[in-house]
């Protein structure tokens, strides 16, 4: 359940042509080979979730938290990839089987910053989004 909404987000920003090829599941792994930018990165994690009642380990609402880094070689492209984020994102409803989401909302945006721990340096930015869903009835 949790990974099924988490693959209709990624599917709906690489859909976009711009970053068809351009956005990672989680972090970059500083072990691997360096990540050129531009690309855009999505972590999601599960800000909370209920049960209909207390004997119930199945949940009934899921709240996510997803946190996108655009990153770009330099300012301007890691703004052009965050706002191809936000055309994708805010207001889209997620498709999930079993699932009612609610449209995705925006919840914060951090201004773009320098990565210097990486050569060559680079320019991102976060913005974050929330996302809450109900299992269908």
């Amino acid at each position: 359940m949790i990974r099924a909404h988490k693959a209709a987000l990624l599917a709906r920003l690489r859909a976009d042509p711009p970053m068809a090829h351009n956005v990672i599941d989680g972090i970059v792994d500083p072990e691997a080979p360096p990540v050129l930018a531009p690309y855009v990165a999505v972590s999601t994690a599960t800000n909370r979730f209920t049960v209909e009642r207390e004997s119930s380990e199945i949940p009934t609402m899921l709240e996510f938290r997803v946190t996108v880094h655009s990153v770009g070689v330099d300012a301007d492209q890691a703004g052009y990839f965050s706002e191809h984020v936000f055309q994708q994102f805010i207001g889209w409803r997620p498709t999930v089987t079993g699932w009612a989401p609610q449209a995705v909302q925006h919840y914060r945006s951090m201004p773009v910053m320098p990565d210097a721990t990486v050569n060559p340096a680079t320019q991102y930015i976060t913005d974050v989004f929330t996302l809450t869903s109900r299992r269908a009835s």
